[in-house]
């Protein structure tokens, strides 16, 4: 007899429909996470298939020979030709292979033309751009260039316009296919020597300057008093605090008799403007934010370094983006001489040709910002289309610019301009470029007895040097291929658009320094204020002449250092600004370099990462005095007894320090000036908090939302009360674990599509947050904004050089993200962790080091693509 088969029962969780819909939903699941894998695997080949290659053989119209372009371990190509055109039109051709879309996106900004691909959202901005007429400057630049120059602009646009025309529209970079997800068909036009000149504005324009203070002391000056707004705008303490030239220096370079008006004019009383609302918040250009003032550099001769040749360091700072706005190159002739002047090597702007920092064989130069008044707003009566002056009324300007609207109907709107520069606060006019609110100056500004009626308001016209054309694009060449002082400081007059630092290093042991870019003189006012533009009293009389402007060679002292700070001395017989900018990373940098004789790469490297706070110094002992705190909040107190004052991401007391300065100056300022006016904590707020610390009485202290009169110590033990709160909620109860870096971080936000609200497209094109040292006025000057809600940066070294003559190849280089301009791309962000810690790559220079660390070798040849 067959056994029988043991019955086996398997218990079921579910009845029988229930897991035939289960067994569907686990079909349907598994299909779906195929379709997501596919659709991932899709996703990641749309964004890898516009990277470009960095080997082979690529034939390239328009060259004359074979180009060689060796690239390192982190993308960063040099390039070899036998004449100068072959070497601008390979990098036009390598920099749009990284950097297309930035540059592209660049020239539709500098145009107003972001509406083109952003839609009806960006019509202001572009609005605005077109009132500033960047576009237009640059056109009327290029016919100012010299025939040799325009060639090389030329042979550059002729390069990338290989590019563009051997890659098909899905190669050229993700960004392009973004915008044809969203209905924008962009068909990227030829580049033009054009483009290139137009960025040099958008360059300029993050470097302005005292627009916004100009305004900004206006409008408080009518809601404070004079004492009130003495504490806020402190004079520059000349006998505390250094400048970057003394005044041996301006007796060696004859600048104590210049000319020009030695007595700085005082500002009438009918332009002092009297407001009662907002009458300025300047928005940043994406593509080059701006964060406030923080560049450093400096200088050491061959007589103060160890290898006994000079020395020169840079770390520019601008706000934190990715990609950065400079990229790596080195342009090197095979055979230095006429047909091929060029051997130069470090950083330059995707979309200008040639180096805008870096060296060549025999000198080497820096850039920092000297926050010099280039701009001035003038208060205009306008009249139908007609404008007031000391002639009567004269018509304004117009012109009619149209705006393409991805998704939209084109918009129509009228530019006006007056003698004295476009209306900004035109009905057709405004944005978060411009200055919000500047109706407002016109409507309430106290314009003096004689001033014609106002009716409904006066309006306000922009003088600013950035608008008229020079020959800042020739310029470059000139200082690219200089080989001494005189021939370098020669090509450097011709720098106008924006006022810079630079500092000047040479092979043969010099070190020298010149303010170069135009600087108005100006007659009968300091430019602090907006003034009338009916009288004519307050127009421009010219502007410094080059020989005239701060400079020296070779001091005696054997370097030099800059860091934003006030420029001259008092004894300079010119007015720069009527602002000033506080020294102290200058002068913390200085004592460094006169302590120091035998100055080293690696330690100008630790100067650039140096942490040390001036103002934690100045106040810590006023803050560890504080009594009345027990326990809990004592802690927090006791981190800043006998610290260093030092600010690395990883210290306690450096987190709870800056949570404290935060907390008092919300808690002393915040009840008397309106939100915009909030203090950032940045700049002269040190020095407004230091004479505020000596005067423990002073009304500022008072909080006028209570019944009680505070004082200094009230407010101080507020703030760490505040503090101490902040930051057991934020990171720990226990003081010993909290950590600065953690509340102190960089995030690399993409302009154009890094805050879309899409987090699949934000996670690929942004990077952080990464924890980080220093803070604001420090050298290490990573600064933060008292007004966020965070402590994220908003100004970072957008890249750090050190060039020493004693060993070429032992020079330092690196940028703040990388070099390629592609999310994903593995030069993307390669570069991050390095600046992150203050290591950086050698910055080769012989041809046997270069070789050595290739990595990718391409050779461009002649042909029809």
């Amino acid at each position: 007899m067959r056994p029988q088969r043991p019955s086996v029962h398997l218990a079921c969780r579910y009845p029988p429909p229930v897991r035939r819909l289960a067994i569907v939903s686990a079909v349907i699941a598994g299909l779906l996470v195929v379709l997501l894998v596919a659709a991932s695997a899709f996703a990641w080949w749309q964004v890898r298939r516009g990277y470009p290659g960095y080997d082979g053989q690529v034939a390239v119209p328009g060259l004359t020979g074979d180009v060689e372009v060796l690239r390192d371990g982190y993308g960063v190509p040099t390039i070899y030709a036998d004449t100068a055109e072959d070497l601008f039109r390979a990098q036009g051709y390598v920099t749009a292979q990284d950097r297309f879309w930035e540059m592209d996106f660049r020239r539709l900004l500098a145009a107003g033309r972001l509406s083109e691909i952003a839609g009806e959202s960006a019509v202001p901005t572009d609005t605005f751009l077109r009132a500033l007429g960047w576009r237009e400057t640059a056109e009327a630049e290029v016919g100012l260039l010299s025939p040799q120059a325009r060639a090389y602009y030329q042979a550059y646009a002729d390069g990338v316009n290989a590019w563009l025309e051997q890659t098909p529209p899905g190669r050229r970079g993700i960004q392009y296919t973004l915008l044809g997800v969203q209905g924008v068909d962009r068909e990227p036009e030829p580049w033009t020597v054009a483009d290139s000149l137009s960025f040099i504005r958008v360059l300029a324009w993050d470097l302005r300057h005292n627009v916004d203070e100009e305004a900004d002391r206006a409008v408080l000056s009518a809601l404070l008093t004079p004492e009130q707004m003495d504490t806020l705008y402190p004079p520059f303490p000349y006998d505390e605090m250094g400048t970057i030239l003394t005044v041996e220096d301006l007796e060696q370079s004859d600048l104590l008799d210049a000319g020009g008006g030695a007595e700085r004019p005082a500002l009438p009383s009918e332009a002092t403007p009297a407001l009662q609302q907002a009458a300025t918040v300047l928005g940043s250009v994406p593509g080059a934010p701006s964060g406030g003032a923080a560049s450093n550099s400096w200088v050491v001769s061959a007589d103060r370094t160890a290898s006994g040749q000079a020395l020169l360091a840079n770390d520019p700072h601008l706000g934190p983006a990715i990609p950065a706005l400079f990229t790596q190159v080195h342009l090197r002739c095979r055979t230095v001489g006429e047909l091929c002047p060029f051997d130069v090597q470090g950083f330059q702007a995707a979309s200008l040709p040639g180096v805008m920092i870096g060296r060549n064989r025999d000198i080497a130069w820096g850039f920092t910002t000297p926050y010099i008044d280039t701009s001035d707003l003038y208060l205009e009566k306008v009249r139908g289309e007609e404008y007031l002056t000391e002639d009567g009324y004269l018509p304004l300007e117009t012109r009619t610019e149209t705006i393409e609207v991805a998704g939209g109907e084109p918009v129509e709107v009228t530019v006006r301009s007056t003698r004295h520069g476009p209306l900004i606060t035109s009905q057709d006019v405004s944005s978060s470029f411009a200055i919000a609110n500047l109706e407002g100056v016109g409507d309430v500004a106290d314009a003096g007895e004689d001033a014609p009626p106002r009716g409904s308001g006066y309006e306000v016209a922009l003088r600013w040097v950035g608008s008229e054309p020079g020959l800042t694009g020739e310029a470059l060449f000139a200082m690219n291929t200089a080989s001494t002082w005189d021939e370098f400081t020669a090509g450097i007059a011709d720098f106008s658009a924006a006022t810079q630092n630079i500092v000047y290093a040479d092979a043969e042991g010099s070190v020298g320094y010149y303010v170069f870019g135009d600087i108005p003189i100006r007659s009968g006012y300091d430019g602090s204020v907006p003034v009338p533009g009916w009288t004519g009293e307050y127009d421009w009389v010219s502007t410094i002449p080059f020989e005239s402007k701060p400079h020296v060679f070779e001091p005696a002292r054997g370097y030099l250092a800059t860091a934003n700070e006030t420029t001259v001395p008092r004894e300079y017989p010119y007015l720069l600004s009527a602002d000033v900018q506080f020294s102290y990373r200058g002068d913390r940098i200085r004592a460094a370099l006169e302590a120091d004789d035998t100055v080293t790469v690696k330690e100008a490297a630790e100067l650039q990462m140096d942490t040390w706070s001036w103002l934690a110094e100045r106040i810590t002992d006023d803050l560890v005095a504080v009594e009345g705190l027990d326990g809990y909040y004592d802690e927090g107190r006791r981190l800043l007894v006998g610290w260093d004052h030092t600010q690395p991401r990883s210290s306690a007391p450096a987190a709870f320090f800056n949570a404290v300065y935060a907390r008092i100056l919300a808690l002393t300022f915040r009840d008397e000036l309106p939100e915009e006016y909030w203090p950032t904590g940045r700049g002269r707020w040190f020095v407004v908090v230091d004479r505020l610390m000596d005067d423990p009485d002073n009304t500022f202290w008072d909080d006028t939302g209570t019944d009680v009169v505070e004082t200094r110590d009230t407010i101080l033990r507020q703030a760490l009360v505040e503090a101490r709160d902040e930051l057991t909620e934020s990171q720990s109860k226990n003081p010993e674990a909290w950590q600065w870096g953690r509340m102190h971080v960089l995030d690399l936000v993409e302009p154009a599509f890094g805050e879309s609200g899409i987090a699949p497209v934000e996670w690929l094109f942004n990077r952080g947050p990464y924890a980080t040292g220093g803070g604001s006025n420090i050298v290490l000057a990573n600064s933060w904004d008292a007004n966020e809600d965070s402590y994220a940066l908003t100004n970072v070294p957008t890249f750090r050089m050190i060039v020493d003559f004693g060993d070429r190849d032992a020079s330092r280089w690196v940028n703040q993200s990388g070099q390629s301009g592609h999310p994903g791309h593995p030069h993307y962000d390669d570069q991050i962790a390095a600046w992150q810690t203050g290591e950086s790559p050698p910055m080769l220079w012989t041809d046997a080091a270069i070789a050595d660390a290739a990595q990718h070798t391409q050779m461009l040849v002649p042909g029809l693509g």
